[in-house]
Parts: C-alpha cells; structure tokens; sequence
C-alpha cells in the first residue's frame, strides 16, 4: 500500500509541475496551451504502473484545474473526461503494441499515432461543452478551443511516451552507460534548442519570411532520427518544439500572425509534422537495421554451420556454397561456383530418383533423401540431404538450398549392426531349435525313468527296505521336475514364436485360470471389470497360471489365503504433459492390473532376483518349483508393450503389478530393434 501511494504522490507533484510549466506559455486566456506534457505524463504512469494510479491522474488534474480558476464542480468533470483519454490511450497502445518500448516497426509508429491522435477527442468535447453548458469558462469557448485542446494532448503523448519508454528500456540494458552516447544526446539537445531559440526568436525581424528557416529544423530532426535512432528523434522534436511554442506566444517567429487561430494551426501544424517524420523515419531505420542484423546473424550461421550448404539458382547452377562444404567434398568455393551439382554424382543414383527430386522442388516441395557423392580425391561421401526451394516476393522460386551431412560412418555402422544383427538372428534360431530338439529329446528318457520307477515303486516296495524306498520316491519326484523344467522352458523359449495377437477377455482368462486351481479357486476374487486387451492368448493364459500359482503356492498357513484381482486404466507421463499443454491426447493408453494376495511375503533384499531365470529364494524340499515362471511373466508382458513389477511386505503379502497398452505396439523398424 505504501509503494503505491508513494508513486501516486509523485505522479501528483510532477503532474502539476509539468503543467504549470505548460501554462506559462499558454495561448488563449493563459489556460490553453499547444502543448500539454501532463497528459503524456497520466498515460506513461498508467503504462508503467498500471490502473491502479488512475486516482493519482485524476487528483493532479482537480488540482489543476482548479489552480487554474475554474470551480470545483467543472474541475471535477474535468478531471473525469482527461482520465477516460489516458484510460484510452493506455488501452490502444497495449493491446495494439505490446512491445511499444522497442518502437521498432512503423506499427508501433503508427498505434502511437492513433493513441495521440484519437484518444483526447472524447476529452477535448468533454471540457468545452461542460463550459458551455455551465457557462462559467474561465476561456472564451469556440471550436476551435476544443482542437488546440486536443493537439495540446496529442502532442504530449507524442513526444513523451516514446522517448521516456525508450529511454527506460535502453538504462535497464545499461545502454547508455558510455560517455559517447550521453555526450552525443547532450551535444544533440543542446545544439538542436539554440538553433530552434534562434530561428523562433527571429533576431534579424524576417518574420513570415523567417519560415524557410523552419526546413532547417526539420532537417536538424532528421538528422537526430538518423543517427541517434528514436531518442534523438524525441529529443530534437522537443527541443524545436518548446522554443516554437514559447517564443510564439510571446509574439516571435515565422508562425506569428494577425489572426491567432493561424498562428496557432501553423504552430500544430509544425508540432504534428516534426512528430510523424521523426517517428516515422526511426521506425525505418530500426527496421531496416534489424533486418540487416537477421541478415548478417543467417549469413555467419550459415558460413558457420556444421553441414554441408549449397544455393544455387532455379536453372540448377551454384550460386553458393559454406566452407562445410568444401571441407567434405575437397571443392572449393570458386570451383563449385557455377557448376550444376551433378559433378558430384558417383553413379549410385539412379535417374528416376534424379527425376522424382527435380518434379518434387520445382513444385515447391521439400525433398529429403541419401546420396552417395563422389569428393575432389575420388573419394566416396554419403550424404544425408535435403533440398528446398525459396520463393521470392511475388511467389516465384528464387533458388534452391541443399543442406548435407555427411552420415558415411553412420552408414558403415548401420552396415556392421545389420551383419550382427543378422548373425544374432541365425544363432538365436539355431538356438531355439536346439533347445526345443533337447527338450523334446529328453522328455522321452525322463518318461521311460518315471514310468520304471514307479512301477519298481507298486511291485517291489513289500521286498524293499525304506532307505530303497526312499531311493525311488527321490527318482520319481527328481524327473517329474525335470520334466516341468522342460516344459517352462519350452514355454519360455516359444516366447517369440509368432503367437498372433487377438481380443483376450482377461476375464475369461483369470477363470480358466481359476478353474484348475481347484478348491483354492474360491479364494479368488475379481474387484471390479477385467478389460479386454490385444494378446497372445495363451501366453497372456501362462502368465496368470504362474501369478496364480506363486499366490496358492506361498500361501500364509496361519489365516485363509485371499486373491484380489483388480484393473484400471491409466495414462503415460507423455500423455499427462500433453494434456497439462493442452494438447490433444488419448484419455488413458494402459491398463494396469494388480494380483494381491495375503501369503507369506518376500524379504525387499530378494525382490531385485524374483524376474532373473533359474532365480530360487527357497529350496526344492520347502516350495516345489523351476525358477522359470516370473521370468517367463517379465518376457512375455515386455514383448506385449507393458511391464511387470512385485510389491511385497514379509508376513503381510505380495502384490504383482503388471500393464498391457490398450493396443500392440508399434512395429520398430530394424535400427530401432538393434
């Protein structure tokens, strides 16, 4: 609250300051001045500080207004009108010119034009019909009153907006911290306020005749706009200016005439035109700059670049081409200057292509594609290009650019992956083969081995001892788990088989499961739907049978097992980013489901084991198993797009998370599978 009163009681006091200077040189009654600063001073408050001074404006225009021997009723609407002209202004210039403190575009130029010149009309109408309809105007009312008013505002928005926004701008970049600059500002103003003082005090009495004299003050604003950009075209405007209006209100200069409605439209007139040319011509220079600096920045950014450049003309000629050029093909600038890019063709490609990328530009398309290039050094380059027309002001293509890389090594790479890529492929068929030939092969064996044992087992156990009894159990037991080892792994390396996909109820599923659970099957409970997901049946069927299992198997012998089977969609962090950007994305792209049970729990230093194959946290004698089954869970969701996760608490339980994406996913192409 302090800081803003403090603003607001410095707007008041350099308000009123201000205007009292204004009304020194006043031209009608000494209440209506040309040139009236204060109102370039309420609108650059708002433009600063924001709506929140308003109050501050309107108290320094009472006070002045009643200052200058009006009542207090008519200062107050007064006051009213002048404040809707800076609510105006202010409003054109930020929403129409944003970055109004760079004033470097004529549309800046020009929304400040339109803030002067519309925004004091509704307050110049207010104040001369509140005059006339209370008719105690301290002023002799007339239209023409109303438009010096309205200049007089319009001329100080004009000068003083600019200048004090630009000026901001400049001291928060420390622009004007050299000595050069303030001393050429300093010269500038000095110099431009005596040669205005000399003209308008018209020492040699040339009076009218005095008005070629004005052309060489706006050839000195030029100069100033020129040179010293926007600053100095707002510093010679004012320093012409205040000498023009003082000096002819005291009666002096090529603008004094018999009649006052004259002079003073020539003063305005002079105002308004010394404005629009300063303005105007800065805001091109600023332009003109700009576009040489964005010139000069592509021009190094491209001589600088890392790939390869050429330009050449719509007949296929080069016009150009960087150093990143010459430096992958050996060519220098003023051999390849010229020449069509065909003498850099090895041979490799083929004339259609040739034909298909010249139809593409000379459409107007982009190209993108690889060339096999052959260098100064009969060397080869492949080259990674792409080749894009440019358009001139009327539409027609210009010329044509070519940006290259140089992707020789990533071909070379590409190339060796490829090789191993397909050696990994053979031996991982052979692989497979010989692991299924193995399987297939020695569950025959273990068959016969059971099949004896058991049948020594029925006939000889009244002729056995126990230790030969016990012999035999541990045979029968032994090739039974050979025999489920074999077949996970079986299982486990079918993995990749090329199971086609299809619509999966996971409801059907986890019954089917549940169906062989027998008695057990009672324990499980399914919260809420199941979803229906692209897979492979009867991998996604092995998957549950082993989550399952583990639950019934590692059940809590001290409380009744309990399975709870729940599922719910959810959404990748790419998906959330998109939508916290408002973005269009899907609402959800993977189910997640989860598999709770009650049993035993595993110890958090055994979880990072639980997905790796042959992986035991028990031994055969305490859990019968193969040590297969949660790797084979991991391999097959992670082939599906998902993955598979244990949350576990000893003594308390384990919860098996797992996601599957609502569809397949994408197919990656051969470098992306490497």
């Amino acid at each position: 609250m302090l800081p803003s009163l403090g603003r607001g009681a410095a707007i008041v006091v350099l308000y009123i300051s201000v205007a009292q200077l204004g009304l020194l040189f006043s031209f009608i009654d000494g209440n209506v001045s040309p040139i009236w600063l204060p109102s370039g001073v309420s609108v650059l408050a708002l433009l600063v500080f924001g709506r929140r001074v308003l109050w501050a404006c309107w108290l320094a225009n009472v006070v002045v207004s009643v200052g200058g021997g009006m009542s207090l009723p008519v200062a107050l609407l007064f006051a009213c009108g002048n404040c809707v002209e800076y609510l105006l202004a202010a409003f054109l210039l930020q929403r129409f010119a944003p970055r109004l403190e760079h004033f470097g575009s004529l549309r800046d130029v020009g929304v400040l034009l339109l803030a002067g010149g519309v925004a004091p009309i509704p307050a110049a109408l207010c104040a001369t019909t509140t005059l006339v309809l209370v008719n105690i105007a301290p002023v002799q009312i007339s239209p023409f009153v109303a438009l010096t008013w309205w200049a007089g505002d319009a001329v100080g928005i004009l000068i003083l907006v600019p200048s004090v926004l630009v000026w901001y701008r400049l001291r928060e970049k420390r622009a004007l911290q050299s000595g050069v600059s303030v001393a050429a500002l300093s010269w500038y103003g000095g110099g431009s306020l005596a040669l205005a003082m000399l003209v308008f005090s018209d020492p040699l009495s040339l009076a009218e005749h005095g008005m070629v004299l004005v052309y060489a003050l706006f050839l000195l604003v030029m100069w100033g706009a020129l040179r010293l950009g926007i600053l100095g075209a707002t510093l010679g405007v004012l320093a012409v200016v205040m000498p023009a209006v003082v000096l002819t209100a005291a009666g002096h200069g090529p603008f004094v005439r018999h009649e006052l409605n004259d002079t003073i439209l020539l003063l305005m007139g002079f105002m308004v035109v010394s404005l629009i040319m300063a303005l105007a011509l800065s805001a091109v220079l600023i332009e003109r700059d700009t576009a040489a600096e964005q010139a000069r920045v592509l021009s190094k950014a491209v001589e600088q670049s890392a790939s390869a450049v050429i330009i050449t003309n719509p007949a296929g000629q080069i016009t150009y081409v960087n150093p990143a050029f010459s430096a992958l093909t050996g060519y220098e600038s003023a051999e390849a200057t010229g020449q069509n890019p065909r003498f850099l063709k090895s041979g490799h490609t083929s004339g259609e292509e040739y034909a298909t990328l010249w139809k593409a530009i000379s459409d107007g398309q982009s190209w993108r594609g690889e060339f096999l290039n052959i260098c100064k050094d009969r060397s080869l380059v492949w080259e990674q290009m792409t080749i894009s027309p440019l358009r001139d002001e009327n539409g027609r293509i210009s010329h044509f650019v070519s940006t290259a890389e140089d992707i020789t090594q990533r071909k070379v790479n590409e190339r060796h992956l490829r090789d191993a890529l397909e050696r990994a492929e053979r031996a991982r068929a052979e692989l497979e083969r010989i692991t299924f030939a193995i399987t297939h092969t020695l569950q025959e064996p273990l068959r016969s081995i059971s099949g004896f044992a058991q049948l020594l087992e029925r006939r000889y156990t009244p002729v056995l001892d126990a230790t030969a009894q016990g012999y035999l159990g541990r045979v029968v037991n032994a090739t039974e788990r050979m025999y489920h080892l074999f077949h996970d792994l079986m299982h486990y390396v079918m993995v990749d088989d090329g199971s086609p996909h299809q619509p999966v109820g996971l409801e059907t599923v986890i019954g089917n499961v549940c169906g062989a659970l027998g008695a057990d099957a009672v324990s499980v409970r399914v919260d809420g739907p199941l979803p229906v997901v692209m897979a492979a049946e009867r991998q996604i069927h092995h998957v549950f049978e082993h989550i399952l299992g583990n639950s019934v198997k590692y059940r809590d012998s001290e409380r009744p097992l309990e399975i709870i089977v729940s599922a719910w969609p959810v959404e990748t962090e790419e998906s959330r980013i998109r939508k916290a950007n408002g973005l269009p994305a899907s609402a959800a792209e993977y189910w997640e489901l989860s598999i709770q049970d009650n049993g035993i729990g595993i110890d958090p230093v055994f979880q990072p084991k639980l997905f790796m194959l042959f992986s035991r946290l028990h031994t055969i004698d305490d859990y019968d198993g193969t040590g297969v089954g949660l790797a084979y869970c991991r391999r097959v969701i992670e082939r599906h797009g998902g993955r598979v996760w244990i949350e576990s608490r000893l003594g308390v339980g384990t919860t098996v998370h797992l996601t599957l994406p609502l569809t397949l996913p994408a197919q990656k192409s051969e470098v992306e599978e490497r």
